[in-house]
């Protein structure tokens, strides 16, 4: 069975979490108004993983809540890198635990979101 993609997420310490899902991953939508510049909306972007154990750099930053850059690499099954984006200024909004339960057989999924103010995208 090969590993499935996995999105590597680096955060400005240096520190990278890997994580199975990432949504809103798309460049902001522009909207045009008459005689005013225009405005640029960001969706906020949304990463979950299944939890393996406590992770020390993310809980610092979001009890800093000080805007960071955040890069997110997808890799494929064989480890290389296929996709980047840089996310500028962001921080994080939200984070949801998952429901625990000891007489389930489920994978615990956090999720955290995203907030940010410019969005790069690499090849």
């Amino acid at each position: 069975m090969r590993p499935q993609p996995t999105f590597l997420v680096r955060f400005s310490d240096g520190e990278e979490i890997a994580f199975q899902e990432a949504s809103n991953l798309e460049p902001p939508t522009v909207e045009h108004r008459a005689k005013i510049p225009p405005i640029h909306k960001t969706n906020d972007v949304t990463l979950k993983r299944g939890v393996i154990a406590s992770n020390a750099a993310f809980w610092n930053w979001w009890k800093n809540t000080k805007p960071q850059s955040v890069v997110i690499k997808l890799l494929d099954e064989h480890g290389r890198i296929t996709a980047t984006w840089r996310l500028a200024n962001a921080r994080p909004v939200k984070v949801t635990a998952p429901d625990l339960n000891s007489k389930g057989n489920d994978v615990a999924i956090e999720e955290i979101v995203i907030a940010y103010e410019r969005l790069e995208i690499e090849p």
